[in-house]
């Protein structure tokens, strides 16, 4: 009798264990299949870059996993994941998203919205009304804040907008423009290829709050426990960040990790 409550007990004890006592447990990452650059390429097929080489260094380092990627177009991604069909991908967090979806508080990278001028024009910069009078270059398509919208409907800000980050930087080398808006890691990076990065400055304040991408963990994945996984990749990340791992992967592709004090809170 006493031993077969010792099977009882054992059998309980092994079912219950976490997958890095059962072996390495699979997981599928979403790679959307675009070229962002500088965080991501898709080279001959594979994932390149930044986010690319973060994504490996946390996996690495986590060996209760075995990830596999699958490439997929950026709205067969968000389907696979709303569905199960893929366990992870990244992405900026949205209300909808959070449905369906688990999402770590450190991310990836930080999107963080600059404004950038030529050498020896640089003005103080604190609020949108600091625009007010000036004209600015910015890409089609990007969003910055419903109070920068209305400065630029009211005729507050004189706004010039191009189909590209590189026309930003070229209507500011013509000085057809007094500063420019975009993206401050994505404007470095242009900046140095076109060789204007000796005199180009970023002004210090964002012009809108940092927008974080992360790990987003499909809810209805197959994995054992999702939660689980969300947890230590959180744990991971944020020891990457501590250790200085996200500073020496961006500056092995010829770049600055912009910080955001609120990727350094538990």
């Amino acid at each position: 009798m006493q031993m077969k409550i010792s099977l009882v007990i054992l059998s309980t004890l092994l079912f219950s264990l976490p997958p890095l006592a059962q072996g390495e447990e699979p997981v599928v990452f979403g790679v959307m299949d675009i070229d962002f650059p500088p965080y991501q390429y898709i080279v001959n097929g594979t994932q390149a870059g930044p986010d690319a080489d973060i994504i490996s260094e946390v996996f690495r380092r986590l060996d209760e996993y075995n990830l596999t990627y699958k490439l997929r177009p950026v709205k067969r991604v968000a389907l696979e994941i709303k569905n199960g069909n893929i366990d992870i991908t990244a992405v900026f967090k949205t209300p909808e998203r959070e449905k369906f979806a688990l999402f770590t508080h450190t991310p990836i990278h930080w999107s963080i919205y600059k404004i950038a001028v030529m050498k020896g024009n640089e003005f103080a910069f604190n609020r949108i009304e600091d625009l007010y009078g000036k004209r600015l270059g910015m890409m089609m398509g990007n969003k910055i804040s419903l109070e920068f919208d209305r400065a630029v409907e009211s005729g507050k800000i004189d706004l010039l907008r191009v189909p590209s980050f590189t026309k930003t930087l070229l209507l500011l080398k013509n000085q057809r423009v007094k500063a420019i808006v975009g993206s401050a890691t994505i404007t470095h990076h242009l900046a140095s290829k076109l060789g204007m990065a000796d005199w180009l400055v970023m002004l210090p304040h964002p012009i809108r709050p940092p927008k974080a991408f992360r790990f987003m963990i499909s809810k209805n994945s197959t994995l054992v426990d999702p939660q689980h996984l969300r947890n230590r990749l959180e744990d991971t990340l944020a020891q990457m960040l501590k250790d200085g791992t996200f500073d020496k992967i961006y500056a092995n592709h010829g770049l600055t990790f912009e910080r955001n004090a609120r990727s350094e809170q538990p």
